[in-house]
């Protein structure tokens, strides 16, 4: 790992996972990553939506949001339903997944094509300026 590069939670690349995971996970590698994963954006949409609480916000998904957000409603299918909800929304929210801090996802452009207003957290490019590659925020001047 060169300096220019970022880590994960403070973990270098070379950091091994032995010392961090119990056995059965090592084995099961790949499915425990996804997993965690999952856990950690499972996390992070609760305490966004915990924060935004007492705004009036509307929620579409299962039942444990229930707990979070007054006002749950049942999920949406993605056909004609998640068109129409988008377009009579004042603002829809975007919270991606851990996987998808580097990209804008598929949703924002799924909203933009209702011409509704959409709220997403802000990326970080990874672009190349010269022969190294840099994380920037927002914009990247290319040299």
């Amino acid at each position: 790992m060169t300096r220019d590069e970022p880590d994960f939670v403070g973990l270098s690349k070379t950091a091994e996972l032995s010392d961090w995971l119990p056995e059965p996970a090592l084995e099961r590698r790949d499915e425990f990553i996804e997993l965690l994963n999952g856990h950690v954006a499972c996390m992070h949409r609760l305490d966004c939506i915990r924060q935004l609480a007492g705004q009036g916000i509307v929620v579409y998904g299962e039942d444990g949001w229930r707990g979070v957000a007054k006002d749950v409603r049942a999920l949406a299918s993605h056909g004609d339903q998640l068109p129409r909800i988008y377009a009579g929304t004042r603002l829809n929210l975007d919270i991606p997944r851990m996987y998808q801090r580097e990209i804008i996802t598929i949703r924002v452009f799924d909203i933009a094509a209702t011409r509704s207003v959409v709220l997403t957290e802000s990326i970080r490019w990874r672009c190349r300026t010269g022969s190294v590659n840099r994380w920037k925020s927002r914009s990247c001047s290319m040299k």
